[in-house]
C-alpha cells in the first residue's frame, strides 16, 4: 500500500477507490510504461514465477471470455453448456478441413480462434504494453465497404487491466502462440498474441471469470495523437489474406460452412460463436 501510494503522489497520479473497481487514472504512455515496469517488479519480488500480462479494452467490463458474453441473450448455465457443446464440436472439425496441417491440429487451433473471431473460452492477452493501449483506444467499425476497420474511439476512456499469471497454475493454461505457430498465422505475430483460459472440468456462472487475476485496472483518456506511423496501423495489427496464411484459410467458404452447420445444430443464433471478419 506504502509503495503504492508513493507511485501515485511521484507520478501525479489519481486513485479512484469509490466504486466497484477501483482504478488508477494515467493519461501519459510514458507512465503508463513506467506502471507496467513498477508492477512487473513488484510481481516478481514476490514470487519469481509470477508474471504480468496485459489486455486492452474500449469498455470497462468484467474480464469474460467472448463465447460467455450475451450479445442478445442472458447468460445462465444452460446456454453457457449450449455454446461450450458447440464450440467443442467446431475445434474438433476444423481439422478434418485443413488435413496434415500442424496449424490447425486440436491443440493448436483452439487458442488461435479467438484471435480471428470466433468466439471462444480463450482470452486475449498480450506481453506488450503499447499492444494493450492500443486496443484500448481503438474500435472496430463497418467502412462503406462493409468491411471491419479499427479506428480511434469516440469513448472518452479506455482502459487497461493488468493480469498476474504464475508459470504453473493448476487453475490456468496459457499459450503463447507465437511460440506454438510459425509466421503464417501473421496476426499472432503482429498482435503479440497470448491466450488465457480457466483450466476447469466443466463450465458455469461462477467460474466464467478472470477478474479475480486482475491486480490493477488503468483507466485513460483517449488521445488521437498518441499512435501515428505505420507500426501502429490497422493494416499492421490485421495482416491482409496475402500475409497472413492462416486467416486466409479460415476465411474459406468450408469453414464457414462448417461454422454454419455446427451454430444451427445446437440451436443458436447466427453470431453466437462468431464468425470470421473480413477486414480492410
Amino acid at each position: 500500500m506504502d509503495d503504492r501510494n508513493r507511485l501515485i503522489t511521484s507520478y501525479g497520479l489519481k486513485y479512484y477507490s469509490d466504486c466497484e473497481q477501483p482504478f488508477i487514472n494515467i493519461d501519459n504512455p510514458s507512465i503508463i510504461a513506467g506502471f507496467s515496469g513498477y508492477l512487473k517488479r513488484q510481481v516478481k519480488l514476490i514470487n519469481n514465477s509470477y508474471t504480468v500480462f496485459y489486455r486492452g479494452q474500449n469498455l470497462n467490463y468484467h474480464i469474460v471470455p467472448s463465447i460467455f458474453r450475451p450479445p442478445k441473450h442472458k447468460i445462465d448455465n444452460t446456454l453457457i453448456r449450449k455454446r461450450i457443446t458447440a464450440y467443442n464440436e467446431l475445434v474438433k472439425e476444423t481439422p478434418k478441413l485443413y488435413p496434415n496441417n500442424y496449424r490447425f491440429t486440436v491443440e493448436n487451433i483452439d487458442p488461435i480462434l479467438q484471435h480471428y473471431g470466433i468466439r471462444t473460452p480463450w482470452i486475449d492477452l498480450v506481453d506488450n504494453i503499447f499492444t494493450a493501449l492500443w486496443f484500448a483506444i481503438h474500435t472496430p467499425e463497418k467502412n462503406p465497404n462493409g468491411l471491419i476497420e479499427y479506428k480511434i474511439s469516440n469513448n472518452e476512456y479506455g482502459w487497461l487491466y493488468f493480469l498476474i499469471m504464475r508459470n504453473e497454475n493448476e487453475n490456468l493454461i496459457y499459450r503463447d502462440l507465437r511460440e506454438l505457430h510459425s509466421s503464417l498465422s501473421l496476426r499472432l505475430h503482429t498482435q503479440h498474441g497470448i491466450s488465457v483460459k480457466r483450466n476447469v472440468k466443466g463450465w458455469n456462472i461462477n467460474n466464467i471469470s478472470l477478474d479475480n487475476f486482475v491486480i490493477a485496472r488503468v483507466r485513460i483518456t483517449i488521445n488521437k495523437n498518441w499512435f501515428k506511423g505505420n507500426l501502429f496501423n490497422h493494416k499492421y495489427f490485421f495482416p491482409n489474406k496475402k500475409y497472413d496464411d492462416t486467416y486466409s484459410r479460415l476465411r474459406q467458404k468450408k469453414f464457414a460452412n462448417l461454422l454454419n452447420k455446427i451454430t444451427k445444430k445446437n440451436d443458436l443464433d447466427g453470431l453466437e460463436l462468431g464468425s470470421i471478419i473480413e477486414y480492410v
